[in-house]
């Protein structure tokens, strides 16, 4: 695939069917070495006389040393072959990128070169890993997670705030979510169950958006009726390691109660 270069038009040496020697920039226009071209890198060229009744576009490499833009390879011309043109007079010579070289978001494009390969995009997919694992460590689409099921579900206290598990995410933005699931071991009055994710060990945060739930219940809630409130997802955007606790508190009137619960976190940056 070709490489390309800003404003970049010049008067060649000569016409005829040599290659492009430059002699001088066109007034307004960058010569190649101002452009910053680079030894034997292909770029696309159009000629075309003062007159535009004799035009070229073509491929080739550029050598610095010489000045020397090679004509190896005619795309088309104003006869419509791919022939190179017999320029009666010197015609100027244009760097270009034509819509071959350029990538399409809504159309299907499919580029390969040493250095770069363009993947087929119709409609746009940015691919993630070949396999069926998550993404590796600090990579877009890394998920982490921890959980506590309900046998081994942990003792709450009414009205005292207590960790359900917890993760520890590094910097960069994730989306963080979580459940809270509680569970009275006898039928009991309940009058209201919080749940949280928290930065702030066995302490809720009603402080940020999404991070806090709050749910009135009513009285006699039957003994093993298991209620679960989802918390997020919220964006925790990080400079460093982190400890985010998924916190879970109820107010109730017996003395057993259990709550169990997991937190994921996705990187998205």
């Amino acid at each position: 695939m070709a490489k390309y270069v800003d404003v970049c038009r010049y008067f060649p040496t000569a016409g005829g069917t040599t290659d492009w020697t430059f002699s001088s920039a066109v007034t307004g226009y960058q010569s190649p070495s101002a452009a910053q071209v680079i030894n034997g890198s292909l770029y696309k060229y159009r000629a075309e006389s003062a007159d535009l009744i004799q035009w070229e576009i073509g491929e080739g490499a550029y050598n610095t040393a010489t000045g020397v833009l090679a004509r190896t390879t005619v795309i088309i011309n104003n006869l419509q072959t791919t022939a190179k043109i017999n320029f009666s007079a010197i015609p100027q010579v244009a760097i270009v990128a034509l819509a071959e070289d350029l990538p399409t978001l809504s159309e299907n494009n499919q580029f390969t070169g040493a250095t770069n390969t363009f993947n087929s995009i119709n409609p746009i997919n940015i691919i993630g890993t070949p396999t069926n694992n998550d993404a590796p460590a600090g990579s877009i689409g890394e998920i982490i997670s921890a959980s506590v099921g309900s046998s081994s579900a942990i003792s709450l206290t009414t009205s005292v705030a207590a960790n359900v598990t917890s993760i520890v995410l590094t910097a960069g933005d994730w989306d963080v979510s979580a459940f809270v699931a509680f569970i009275p071991a006898v039928t009991t009055s309940v009058t209201q169950y919080l749940s949280s994710v928290s930065t702030t060990s066995a302490t809720l945060d009603a402080t940020t958006p999404f991070a806090y739930s709050v749910n009135s219940q009513p009285a006699g809630v039957p003994a093993g009726l298991t209620e679960a409130f989802p918390v997020g997802p919220l964006r925790a955007s990080l400079t460093g390691n982190t400890t985010y606790y998924i916190v879970a508190r109820g107010t109730f009137t017996i003395s057993t109660m259990t709550a169990y619960g997991a937190i994921q976190a996705r990187r998205v940056r």
